[in-house]
């Protein structure tokens, strides 16, 4: 037994252990978008991420979807599905919405009516993502979760575009993330580990 667990209970131990192992996870070896080219990979907040281009072989149940996004075991599976069916698609709406929103430039009709089309609302701490209508539900994550989920959305959207001519600039893209981030969670460090640092793509 570790030092610091001397003295503990054994359900203190194991909420410590717990702790400590959620940020020593591995990516999934083989998921359902393995097959498809591999484009990014990051662990956010203790979850491994990774994103593959999608083809003519990708599901049928992400239309326009450029790309297909996996979490490590499914864990946020209800954040990936938004993504692929709605953020994807319109990226660069949706990073000018949460600029308009963040410099109170929509009136509060405006505010709600994308936010429930992106199925991203802003609810002060964190976001409630998802739709009411749809295969998961509604689920509350953190501010700095989504904004470290879409700028690894940002890099493989800059990976994908040295072989697709993109509508917009993936790099652009990432620094008015990054600059959001910086805006919407102040102070606070980003738990985003990327690949690089961790495991091989």
């Amino acid at each position: 037994m570790a030092g610091s667990e001397e003295g503990l209970e054994a359900w203190e131990i194991e909420a410590l252990r717990a702790a400590e192992n959620r940020f020593n996870s591995t990516p999934d070896e083989r998921h359902r978008f393995s097959d498809f080219v591999e484009l990014a990979r990051a662990q956010i907040r203790g979850t491994w991420f990774t994103i593959h281009e999608a083809t003519e072989e990708a599901p049928s149940s992400y239309p326009g979807s450029a790309l297909l996004v996996h979490s490590e075991k499914e864990r946020l599976a209800f954040l990936c599905d938004v993504c692929m069916r709605v953020w994807v698609i319109d990226f660069p709406e949706v990073i000018g919405f949460l600029e308009d929103t963040t410099n109170g430039k929509l009136s509060p009709d405006e505010a709600q009516w994308l936010a429930d089309s992106f199925g991203l609302d802003d609810c002060g701490d964190g976001f409630r993502v998802g739709f009411s209508a749809g295969g998961f539900a509604p689920a509350f994550v953190s501010r700095d979760l989504v904004l470290d989920f879409l700028i690894l959305i940002a890099e493989a959207f800059a990976q994908l575009e040295s072989r697709h001519r993109l509508e917009f600039d993936p790099t652009q893209a990432k620094v008015r993330l990054k600059n959001l981030r910086n805006l919407m969670v102040p102070g606070q460090p980003s738990h985003r580990r990327p690949a690089r640092e961790t495991e091989p793509i």
